[in-house]
């Protein structure tokens, strides 16, 4: 969002293409590992199977780096040979390097939380990472250097990078004694075989979250421009959701294996409802005051973007309000029935993004954000129901403090 104060609409929307071209190409280079991590150290710990967990953990990681190297390395090539790559090859080759770096990182968050290491699992990523990226920035202001979108990516890469070695350290030093003497037990074609839905179901998700800067970009870069810091503003509001997330699910993998359901019902009750109560704040500010708030954080050029962070915080809203389904059915070993949901949303904010946006612009985009939250959710959590018997909406709070 910091960005948005030096980079113009149209400049500021290369950047965001770019990063959005990078982070699509890390589904496959990931491909669910992170999130089959979480799931199976959880469980590993809680029967304390250490040898099973480090043989999952050395192919995971083999899996992800060369899966990663890989496809940045085809990336590179195929972009400099498209017209826009070659028109800003700088910012293109920083972005590149970010497919293997968020991969990486994500995996050894996802193992961080499954030993239980919620916090340690996040801080890189969602505290370090902006620190360092905010140091680069101020050292080029220093510099007097005029600040384009190479230096706003090599920014980004730089942090990235500063986050996974900080991780690699935390990993090292919060990794169980047993783990280090175990004997790695491998099965290989079970792991393979629950990675390509959660691959599905986490490629369709992040997808999602970048093809509305994608299809913006499409209509503009001014409009791609404008569509990022309404996006990244609304993510404010969602924070709590994302905490109770992080939290969550280790406990739901561990829950599950030790067949505790009311534990479940009741951790996914309390979650929904403290998602719900940080994100009704910044429902009623952004209603109210979107439109000055963009104009004072990032510029009068940005002010126009209000309407569409109001609907964009509405989809945080609904987010928090149907709660952490897609966290129990993938800990409860339904990854393929999640899948279904994130693909169908991912479609809905396609079609909705393709007819929407070049009529609405940014608003356009907006709504078919709201349009896929709502879909995904609701089939989401319709299957926590169906198949787990586990109602995860907040209303689900209120019936447990009646009992």
């Amino acid at each position: 969002m910091v960005l948005a104060h030096v980079l113009a609409p149209a400049r500021l929307g290369v950047y965001a293409f770019v990063l959005s071209f990078a982070t699509v190409l890390t589904v496959p280079a990931m491909f669910g590992a992170p999130t089959l991590a979480l799931r199976e150290v959880a469980a590993a710990k809680a029967r304390g199977d250490y040898g099973l967990m480090k043989g999952l953990l050395t192919r995971l990681h083999q899996f992800v780096a060369l899966s990663s190297l890989a496809i940045a390395a085809i990336a590179a090539v195929f972009a400099l040979l498209t017209p826009w790559g070659r028109s800003d090859p700088a910012t293109v080759l920083w972005g590149v390097a970010l497919i293997p770096l968020i991969p990486l990182s994500a995996l050894r968050g996802g193992v961080l939380r499954g030993w239980g290491a919620v916090a340690q699992g996040q801080w890189p990523d969602l505290v370090l990472k902006p620190a360092v990226f905010l140091a680069g920035l101020g050292a080029v202001f220093l510099a007097r250097r005029p600040l384009g979108p190479d230096e706003a990516m090599a920014m980004t890469a730089l942090s990235s990078l500063a986050a996974l070695a900080v991780g690699w350290w935390l990993y090292r030093r919060l990794r169980p004694a047993q783990l280090v003497l175990a004997t790695p037990v491998y099965r290989s074609r079970a792991w393979l075989a629950a990675l390509v839905p959660m691959g599905v179901t986490g490629g369709a998700l992040l997808i999602n979250g970048q093809i509305g800067v994608l299809l913006a970009g499409l209509d503009g870069a001014e409009t791609a421009g404008l569509y990022r810091p309404a996006i990244q503003t609304s993510l404010i509001a969602g924070l709590g959701y994302t905490a109770v997330i992080a939290a969550l699910a280790p406990r739901f993998a561990a829950a599950h294996a030790k067949g505790d359901r009311e534990g479940l019902a009741r951790t996914a009750a309390a979650g929904a409802a403290l998602a719900v109560v940080t994100c009704l704040p910044f429902v009623a500010l952004f209603a109210v005051a979107g439109g000055p708030l963009m104009r004072l954080v990032f510029g009068a050029p940005y002010a126009v973007a209000g309407p569409a962070l109001a609907v964009m915080t509405l989809a945080q809203l609904c987010n928090a309000t149907f709660g952490a389904a897609s966290s129990a059915l993938i800990m409860a070993g339904h990854e393929r029935r999640a899948a279904v949901a994130f693909v169908a949303a991912l479609a809905v904010h396609a079609g909705l993004g393709v007819v929407l946006i070049p009529r609405f612009g940014v608003d356009g985009a907006a709504w078919a954000y709201l349009g896929q939250m709502a879909v995904m959710n609701l089939v989401l959590w319709w299957q926590a129901r169906t198949l787990l018997g586990l109602d995860t909406g907040v209303w689900a709070a209120w019936r447990l403090l009646r009992r």
